[in-house]
């Protein structure tokens, strides 16, 4: 059953990209194709690979990948497409390895005042990556695979105006079962999550815009019964304040409806207005930069029910010399229970920083060295922090691009 969902998104996917091959070919002659690939290596020493309390195990784990982006454009289409392929791999620790694999497409088109777009792809990855930022749940590695798909429309109502509306589908399946629904050894199950959007975009002047969004979100639990459903509005404003500064903020309510089951397996419900809040700034010197953001939002997650997410996330860049960077990102998040549901286990904080040092030894090499410090603690369970202090060396090849003719050659 699990395999023929699995080829079905497949074969959804691939009839979205032949369709769209079709269509945008024939709206013009391609003007120009490009071909991106990166190849990165990295390895390094984890004291705490697990993020556990007690009794931390270090390992040592390697990573490699390989990334191409391709496509063509042309004066009214363009077609973008992605695919990546991951191998994480832990000295001593089978369970934890894992591979990822992605592929996907972005394309538009205009037509007069009209854009039509989509965004369709299918990722095979691992609880260690896709729970991290969620519930947590980073202890074992459960392989799933991820099916999305966004078609949109746009118009242009004026110079200055432009109506948006999209709908995105997310389909997530764990894949190792061990006789039920419930990915072995964790909490995690299956699940689907559903977003429409109306977006009015309005620009006040050349250095302010206006958007206004009002949303629907519906989040559904496969094999038990676990059901969110919200409304929400956001008003937000950007302005480039000048040429090296720009900010925005947003601001909005959500109404989420909850209905679940309990510990007593009875079905009960639950309601909540959440506050939704999106600050951001950048900041460009001559030699550096300082990005920042915060974001209060609600997101799936892999243990059945809709989190509360408040994230701060800051990112600095400074050029030490012609061929030396360094690189500081750091990120914290607290995620609780959305919907008026309260669940311990949900209460959550997680913080991350990472400086790092990069020279680029020619043109398509570079070469750079980390150290990231990682914290996690479940604020109401009184379980206690886990910490990891962790240390990487990194190779990065960006293939140069080849012409149009070359790569048709090949």
């Amino acid at each position: 059953m699990l395999s023929g969902r699995v080829m079905m998104k497949t074969d959804q996917i691939k009839l979205v990209v032949i369709l769209l091959c079709s269509l945008f070919s024939t709206s013009a002659p391609a003007e120009k194709w490009y071909w991106e690939p990166v190849f990165s290596a990295r390895t390094g020493y984890d004291d705490n690979i697990r993020l556990e309390v007690d009794d931390p195990e270090g390992l040592f784990d390697s990573h490699l990948s390989a990334d191409a982006r391709f496509g063509f454009r042309t004066e009214v289409s363009d077609v973008k497409f992605q695919t990546a392929l991951k191998t994480h791999q832990y000295d001593g620790a089978d369970d934890l390895n894992y591979n990822e694999a992605l592929f996907g497409v972005d394309a538009s088109l205009r037509h007069e005042l009209d854009t039509f777009g989509v965004d369709a792809s299918v990722l095979r990855d691992s609880s260690r990556t896709s729970e991290l930022d969620t519930t947590g749940s980073v202890a074992t590695s459960i392989p799933r695979i991820k099916a999305y798909i966004s078609p949109s429309w746009s118009r242009e109502l004026s110079e200055t105006s432009q109506l948006r509306l999209s709908y995105a589908f997310t389909d997530v399946d764990y894949q190792n079962k061990s006789g039920s629904l419930l990915s072995s050894g964790t909490n995690l199950t299956d699940y689907r999550y559903e977003n429409v959007n109306i977006e009015l975009n309005k620009n006040l002047s050349e250095t302010t815009d206006l958007q206004t969004i009002l949303f629907g979100n519906r989040y559904k639990t496969i094999g038990r019964y676990s059901k969110s459903e919200s409304i929400g509005l956001q008003v937000g404003i950007s302005r480039r304040f000048n040429e090296t500064l720009s900010g925005s903020l947003a601001l909005g309510v959500n109404h989420i409806d909850t209905f679940y089951l309990n510990s007593m397996q009875e079905r009960d419900e639950a309601s909540d207005i959440a506050p939704l809040i999106a600050i951001s700034f950048n900041k460009v010197w001559e030699r550096m930069s300082l990005r920042g953001s915060f974001a209060s939002s609600q997101s799936p997650g892999g243990e059945g029910r809709l989190l509360n997410s408040n994230s701060t996330s800051l990112e600095f860049t400074r050029k030490l010399s012609e061929r030396l960077n360094f690189a500081l990102n750091g990120i914290y998040t607290r995620n609780e229970t959305a919907g008026g549901v309260r669940n311990t286990g949900d209460s959550r904080t997680y913080f991350s920083i990472e400086p790092r040092l990069s020279w680029q030894a020619s043109r398509w090499w570079t070469i750079s060295g980390s150290y990231r410090y990682r914290s996690q603690e479940y604020t109401e369970t009184n379980g206690g922090l886990a910490d990891s202090n962790a240390v990487y060396l990194s190779v990065e090849y960006v293939w140069p691009r080849p012409s149009y003719d070359r790569w048709m050659e090949l």
